[in-house]
């Protein structure tokens, strides 16, 4: 078994970098004192059976009114694998197929007025993952469980892994404006040639 972990936050983990400026009032400045800067507390841990995604969002309002594979447009966690590299973005042609470097597990995972749900995109076979999310004192706790022969995670095996948390606090708006971010290649871009190696023993 391993574990990393680490934390996000205000402002070196938001994008797009534009979200920051005080005009918008999406956080705490002199312009909003009264603001709040989410903040997001993870750890990503494995055995030989199962990779686990945990986190703890601090964000008061929690807006989720969106359903199956739209749930990524409100308050969710969003998280990836992909188990071939992707040369990087400079070094590829204008042939470069878009397949060869978004190919991966992508995932959606978010507490709606229904319950927890979660989705796997580009997939028809649907997902063996499990996912519980819980609102607690203006936090949202995220447990998730991703089976490793799901995702190809052999032992050794390079992977490449990032997770998002986007916070969508308007009742009108259809997607959030705004995410915290591990790394790129995710959100904004998907780009496996941009996301960050482990690998699992």
């Amino acid at each position: 078994a391993g574990k990393a972990s680490g934390k996000l936050v205000v402002p070196t983990h938001v994008q797009p970098v534009s979200a920051l400026h005080p005009e918008l009032s999406y956080f705490k400045s002199s312009m909003n004192p009264n603001g709040h800067n989410v903040s997001v507390d993870y750890s990503l841990t494995y055995d030989d059976k199962n990779l686990y995604i945990a986190a703890k969002v601090d964000d008061p309002h929690h807006i989720q009114r969106f359903k199956k594979d739209n749930i990524w447009r409100g308050d969710n966690l969003q998280f990836v694998f992909a188990d071939s590299p992707a040369a990087p973005a400079d070094a590829r042609s204008m042939e470069t197929p878009l397949k060869s470097y978004t190919e991966g597990h992508n995932y959606s995972v978010a507490l709606t007025p229904r319950g927890t749900e979660i989705v796997k995109y580009h997939t028809r076979l649907g997902t063996r993952a499990k996912a519980e999310v819980v609102r607690k004192d203006n936090q949202t706790y995220y447990n998730i469980t991703v089976p490793r022969s799901e995702i190809n995670a052999l032992p050794g095996k390079p992977l490449y892994f990032n997770f998002v948390v986007f916070d969508n606090n308007s009742k009108t708006a259809n997607a959030a404006p705004y995410w915290l971010d591990m790394d790129d290649g995710l959100a904004g871009n998907r780009d496996n040639g941009a996301l960050p190696l482990v690998v699992f023993e």
